[in-house]
């Protein structure tokens, strides 16, 4: 009985006493003629197991078999071609091993990490590898690691040699002593929980296109992130203000900043931003100031009593249908919103906890007016 183990390789048993052997169909195996034993899968699920071995040269046209040899180290050939997808690796898609065995790091990665620390086997939830193998999105749940474990090392050196990761999502890790600044293919970084400030590995990622911010408990984004020229996607919460390093980023096109702490004017610099196609910034204690009107804006989304101001040439929101929820007075040529120096909803904020405080607008002298 060999079912649900991550694959194994090579031909089924042929011993002549058995009578039951049990496999999964996706296994990169291959049966010879003679197995007698009732199989869980059908014979049809693999390929015959080849008597001859072969020694031809690699192939270097992509094609395979007797007339032109091996497939290049990590391919399988199936149906004449080379390949190394899901399409020529499954023995049920016609892969065979005589002519080649796939590469998949994703399972190399996980043999290793349990060969090493046993009870972590279950810390990758998610791993698609490339067209040649290699990993190109991972999944780490952390809830179990911990810094100070000799096991939390081993995983983050394993992970820090994927030099082809594209996509790296961590939840709940611990992230003193974290550096993965050899991820220069990185271009999506998805971080949830623990976080107090950004790490500095996060900046030498200059491929880095996407930064999703998620449940964490930073309150300020450092001028240091205007070093990720390449960033397209920007997510973050728990913030207070709009970070200043946003308008420097000139790649951006997708700001969410729905759900933090903010209190205070959209700084017009924003507008400055050529790509920028979507911005979310619903579920703040309050913005003010007038609404962004990029040409390139596409999709916006404000909460409905900030003190803003809805400008004619705004075309990412339909103001005409959405008059009454937004409750927004139309810009003028004499608007011009100013922070107040004696201004109590600030005063507020600082001294209670911010959780309590959801929404606080004051009136032109200051004084709160709507709490």
């Amino acid at each position: 009985y060999l079912q649900q183990n991550i694959d194994i390789k090579g031909q089924v048993l042929t011993n002549k006493s058995l009578e039951k052997c049990y496999y999964n169909k996706n296994y990169n195996l291959c049966v010879v003629k003679e197995v007698k034993c009732e199989l869980l899968t059908s014979m049809d699920e693999y390929s015959l197991c080849s008597n001859n071995t072969i020694e031809e040269k690699e192939s270097t046209n992509g094609k395979c078999g007797k007339d032109y040899g091996k497939c290049p180290s990590g391919q399988c050939c199936s149906n004449g071609k080379c390949g190394s997808s899901t399409d020529y690796c499954y023995l049920s898609k016609g892969c065979d091993l005589s002519y080649g065995m796939c590469y998949n790091e994703c399972r190399e990665l996980a043999d290793h990490i349990e060969s090493k620390n046993n009870d972590y086997g279950d810390i990758i939830s998610e791993c698609k590898i490339d067209s040649k193998g290699y990993v190109k999105q991972l999944y780490i749940y952390g809830f179990e690691i911990q810094y100070t474990d000799k096991k939390y090392q081993t995983i983050v050196d394993e992970v820090s040699k994927l030099t082809s990761l594209e996509d790296l999502t961590l939840f709940s890790m611990e992230y003193d002593g974290l550096n993965l600044d050899g991820l220069k293919n990185l271009t999506k970084l998805t971080s949830f929980g623990n976080l107090k400030e950004i790490p500095e590995f996060i900046y030498s990622l200059t491929s880095l296109k996407r930064l999703y911010l998620e449940s964490q408990k930073i309150t300020d984004i450092p001028d240091s992130l205007s070093k990720l020229e390449n960033l397209d996607n920007f997510r973050e919460n728990e913030i207070n203000k709009f970070p200043s390093v946003l308008s420097k980023l000139k790649s951006l096109e997708y700001i969410n900043l729905e759900e933090n702490n903010i209190y205070s004017v959209i700084p017009k610099e924003l507008n400055e931003l050529p790509k920028l196609k979507e911005i979310y910034l619903n579920n703040n204690i309050n913005i003010m100031g007038k609404m962004l009107t990029n040409k390139s804006l596409e999709k916006c989304s404000y909460s409905d009593k900030y003190d803003i101001c809805w400008d004619k040439s705004v075309k990412c929101i339909n103001y005409k249908d959405q008059k009454e929820y937004l409750n927004y007075n139309e810009c003028t040529d004499e608007y011009n919103f100013n922070e107040t120096e004696n201004d109590e909803c600030k005063e507020l904020i600082n001294q209670l906890n911010r959780y309590v405080v959801i929404k606080c607008f004051p009136n032109k002298e200051g004084h709160i007016k709507n709490l």
